[in-house]
């Protein structure tokens, strides 16, 4: 989709994370920033002193020309400062449309930029903030006063600035509807290509049967709860993904007496993932489920077919009533699950049916023809607001 326009259409995006991020993760969606390639030049305010070069996102941004600007990490003491250069290099890019893909620092950023130059602003929710301060209090109380603050002072700034809000779960709505703009928001979810995750082929080094979980090793993914569970389930357990808890989990499956059904893996190519989700016969994941967020490895194992194990979580997710196992916040919970699928084929087939025909409303085609309208009809003034 593209709007008739005699000069470039132009974005100027603040990204949650920095844009290497998207290596460590191995989210790699094509136009994943650039829906329809309805942008021909998009400018990155990426949060870090320095970030991948514009031609490593450049599959991310379709045909769209790449510039990237380091801007560093803002804080409560540079935020103002920061929000001033900003201007002045947004300014410079002269863009159709500002971006931001969090209500925090980044999006303050955006918003400050989108009223001092009158440029429409769309803000990008991925995360159910009132869960992260819910999740932080009594875990970590610097960040908790942190978010207490942005909370505050930032957040409904920023909501109050956008023109549009997207958000990614239905989970996030309570969140935007007590801040009182619920008129402005549309759910686009986070997608997932269909076509590449079903047509995986297992891989035959690995063992079986196997239990499969893909995420950064850190508290919020809760990789210590399905750990655990692997005392009482006669399968391997492959964990895909890296971070500060790499070394405190391997000493878990250690003291546990399960090191030997264990497998870590830092990272494989985004181009051979899907063959890791179809070789496994269970996906679980004990991610902390009052965060209100859905991890997108979830969401490639329902597109792959394999059965998931996951925490019930206080507001059930779309797509969710009748196609995955919840679990209680336990080992013993998760392993109950996982023998139910494991000793169970004729289950398990069932629920790999149940999973593939519910990951439809994640099919990444759809999503972006959606997100490119919002879009195209934000900067022609049309503003016409999609069905939810």
């Amino acid at each position: 989709m593209r709007l008739v326009h005699i000069e470039p259409m132009r974005a100027c995006i603040f990204p949650n994370d920095p844009l290497s991020s998207h290596v460590e993760k191995g989210y790699w969606i094509p136009r994943h920033y650039n829906p329809g390639n309805i942008f021909d030049e998009i400018f990155f305010f990426s949060p870090s002193e320095r970030d991948l070069e514009p031609r490593e996102v450049q599959m991310m941004c379709g045909d769209a020309r790449v510039e990237i600007c380091c801007m560093g990490r803002t804080n409560l003491f540079n935020v103002r400062a920061k929000a001033r250069r900003a201007v002045e290099e947004v300014r410079t890019a002269r863009p159709d449309v500002i971006i931001s893909y969090n209500a925090l620092y980044g999006g303050y950023l955006g918003a400050r930029c989108a009223r001092s130059l009158g440029v429409p602003f769309i803000v990008q929710l991925h995360t159910q903030l009132d869960g992260s301060r819910r999740f932080l209090w009594r875990r970590n109380l610097p960040k908790y006063l942190v978010h207490v603050y942005t909370g505050r002072f930032i957040e409904p700034y920023v909501l109050k600035s956008a023109d549009r809000i997207t958000a990614v779960y239905s989970s996030i709505t309570p969140y935007v509807r007590r801040h009182g703009y619920e008129s402005k928001l549309d759910i686009i979810h986070n997608g997932v290509d269909l076509e590449k995750f079903s047509k995986g082929s297992r891989i035959e080094s690995l063992p079986s049967p196997l239990v499969l979980s893909v995420g950064r090793l850190t508290a919020v993914k809760g990789h210590e709860t399905v750990i655990r569970a692997m005392r009482d389930v006669d399968a391997h357990l492959l964990i895909i993904g890296d971070g500060e808890m790499r070394g405190e989990l391997a000493a878990l499956a250690e003291s546990e007496g399960v090191a030997e059904k264990i497998i870590f893996k830092r990272s494989v190519p985004n181009s051979s993932i899907h063959d890791y989700y179809r070789s496994a016969d269970v996906f679980a994941m004990g991610y902390k489920s009052e965060l209100g967020n859905l991890a997108i490895p979830v969401i490639e194992s329902m597109a792959a077919g394999v059965p998931v194990v996951i925490p019930q979580a206080k507001e059930e997710f779309e797509g969710f009533s009748s196609a995955v196992l919840y679990a209680d916040d336990n080992p013993r919970s998760f392993a109950d699950r996982i023998n139910s699928l494991l000793r169970d084929p004729v289950l398990r087939a069932e629920y790999s049916d149940r999973v593939r025909e519910n990951a439809v409303i994640f099919d990444v085609r759809k999503l972006e023809a959606r997100h490119a309208r919002i879009v195209a009809d934000l900067v022609s003034g049309a503003d016409v607001h999609s069905a939810q």
